[in-house]
């Protein structure tokens, strides 16, 4: 409660000394968990893997921002180095792309093919290169929930939402498939 401008603690939710006296519980809005098939590659080679990108949501619709290629058929995954600093992440996006709002209803799979071309024939995106290392396969994908203060993402970082590792810091929960180079 604010009187004349100031804070007077002990009242509904925060005691008289200004904590929060009840438990809050916060709801999953959206489950993610991806796969890569082989799961594992040699350093210095073009390597060609497919991911798989599963979200989930229970009760109600979820926007999400993500990278969308014209074809709609996948987005971005960010390798987060796991066995060295994660500035040696590798961010993998498919061409002819743009950030986009997408609602999720219940389960989607999204496919999406790193080198060679899909399974509709479509190349999502050039071969690439990866350094030896086991890396998460991380979607990129950030809650678009309306009413969410900016400055809760900008307190964690302020580039969360450019195609860079910053995304990294966002407190996301993903159950994620490992990759190794060898």
């Amino acid at each position: 409660m604010i009187r004349n401008g100031k804070v007077e603690y002990g009242h509904s939710d925060v005691d008289d000394k200004g904590n929060i006296n009840k438990n809050i519980q916060l709801y999953e809005l959206l489950d993610i968990r991806t796969t890569i098939s082989p799961c594992s590659t040699v350093s210095n080679t073009i390597f060609e893997q497919k991911v798989d990108l599963f979200y989930t949501s229970d009760d109600e619709p979820v926007i999400i921002k993500t990278f969308i290629p014209l074809d709609e058929t996948s987005g971005c995954v960010i390798f987060k180095r796991v066995d060295a600093a994660s500035i040696l992440s590798v961010f993998v996006l498919a061409d002819n792309n743009s950030l986009q709002s997408i609602e999720i209803y219940g389960p989607e799979v999204w496919n999406m093919q790193l080198g060679g071309t899909n399974e509709m024939g479509i190349k999502d995106m050039d071969p690439i290169y990866i350094e030896s290392g086991v890396y998460e396969v991380v979607p990129y994908c950030v809650i678009d929930q309306e009413g969410l203060p900016k400055e809760i993402f900008n307190s964690i970082s302020r580039y969360y939402d450019v195609n860079s590792t910053e995304y990294l810091k966002l407190p996301f929960k993903w159950d994620v498939d490992t990759f190794k180079v060898k």
